[in-house]
């Protein structure tokens, strides 16, 4: 969530706006979350954007690196990491197979809670 970011995201959004084609299938996705290095709020990021942000997914730098370097899939390599869990969530999200209520308790029973959508 910085300020380039954000930029390129209005900017995609207004193109996908003026093509007709894409502008109510897109949902905002932010990576990242927790990060706060010079990260501009959620808050502030939704009303830049002028949409709802769908999903957050935590920054886990470390198991990133980690996955990354020994070239294993994130699911083996960290299947318990709040990334690993956000991910399998936000694809079940995405493909119906589980509704979003379900899906919040799934989050607040494996601790994850911060990160789901508010």
């Amino acid at each position: 969530l910085d300020l380039p970011c954000l930029r390129n995201v209005v900017r995609l959004m207004m193109s996908f706006k003026e093509s007709g084609k894409f502008d109510e299938r897109v949902k905002i996705v932010v990576n990242r979350v927790g990060y706060d290095n010079g990260q501009i709020s959620l808050k502030k990021a939704q009303e830049t954007i002028g949409r709802e942000i769908f999903w957050q997914i935590p920054n886990d730098y470390r198991v990133m690196v980690e996955v990354r370097n020994n070239g294993v899939p994130l699911v083996q390599q960290s299947p318990k990491a709040a990334i690993t869990q956000s991910i399998n969530q936000l694809a079940l999200a995405l493909s119906g197979k589980q509704d979003g209520e379900a899906a919040e308790a799934t989050a607040k029973k494996s601790g994850w809670r911060n990160h789901w959508p508010a």
